[in-house]
């Protein structure tokens, strides 16, 4: 329903010698063939809006350079940077996902934000080679229901260009997976139904049939009924409230501050609604439904190669 979206990227920072690569307006260095694995997400403008790192931290909180001296109290954390980013935009960089919309978005950050706290808590070691920001990487494409071999493989797509894709072993870290099994299949359960819940309404609402938008619309609120508690913040309300009116009931749960109706109260009052309007009542005070036309979206999970234009190179680990 949103008009802005938004675009997830895996991208690779050759990681370079020595002293002097201290960020974007540093000099090149001789390269060790390794790669720092790490996210942007952009803006349907093509600007960054978010970057997602996992970095050395010091006991002061700071993330420390690639090609810092590292010490014994370095632990391995989750560092998120707004539009201004930090490494930037890359040469190699591959699509997650394309044309989400702010719920969707909302909820892979919150897997994310979930993720970083999980990790605070473990008060991880970072080790240079075997628990890592690439370790970082491959938690994160799990828990957002990829496979960590999704970090490397040349494969992606029978169209994929593999010119510059990252080898296995220059992305040391890549197979270790921060959490148990059963932790992160639970967070790949949630993210997927999320998005792809949220994506089941975006479609069925530019519908003109009133079918398919009240079937498909019960069908996305199942998905993310059991995940809603995840998101009980004012964009997803206002979007439970927006689809709502979209189907033709009346306004729900609207308080100017939000405070008297959850999120997860405000899916069981729209699927109340289309149940009541399935079953030939009213179910709301009609309004008109403003039409839109269907959006253009890949497919969720799906990963392809797609280098940037700009290429800017810093720090990071």
């Amino acid at each position: 329903m949103s008009e802005k979206r938004y675009t997830l990227r895996l991208a690779y920072f050759p990681i370079e010698l020595s002293g002097g690569n201290r960020g974007r307006s540093g000099t090149a260095n001789l390269p060790t063939g390794y790669n720092h694995a790490f996210f942007l997400i952009y803006d349907n403008e093509g600007e960054l809006f978010e970057e997602i790192n996992g970095f050395a931290t010091d006991k002061h909180g700071a993330k420390k350079a690639i090609g810092s001296p590292l010490d014994s109290s370095d632990r391995l954390k989750i560092h998120i940077f707004g539009k201004n980013g930090d490494l930037g935009p890359q040469k190699n960089e591959r699509v997650l996902y394309d044309n989400l919309t702010e719920v969707e978005l909302k909820a892979l950050m919150a897997t994310v934000y979930s993720l970083k706290d999980e990790l605070d808590k473990r008060d991880l070691h970072y080790r240079l080679l075997s628990q890592n920001s690439n370790s970082v990487a491959a938690t994160l494409m799990e828990a957002w229901g990829f496979k960590r071999s999704d970090l490397f493989r040349s494969d992606f797509s029978r169209n994929a260009d593999a010119e510059d894709l990252p080898t296995k072993g220059s992305l040391p870290g890549a197979e270790r997976v921060l959490l148990h099994n059963k932790k992160m299949a639970d967070y790949a359960q949630r993210t997927q139904s999320l998005v792809q819940g949220f994506d089941a309404i975006e479609r069925s609402l530019a519908s003109d049939s009133p079918t398919v938008r009240y079937n498909g619309v019960a069908s996305g609120l199942k998905k993310i009924s059991p995940h809603i508690r995840a998101l009980d913040d004012n964009a997803t309300k206002r979007y439970l409230q927006e689809a709502n009116r979209r189907l033709g009931f009346g306004a729900i749960g609207e308080s100017g501050s939000f405070g008297s109706q959850s999120a997860s109260g405000l899916v069981q009052q729209l699927d109340f609604n289309i149940s009541q309007r399935r079953l030939g009542k009213p179910g709301g005070i009609d309004v008109p439904v403003p039409q839109r036309s269907p959006a253009v979206r890949q497919n969720p999970l799906r990963l392809n190669h797609k280098p940037h234009a700009n290429q800017n190179q810093g720090t990071g680990q």
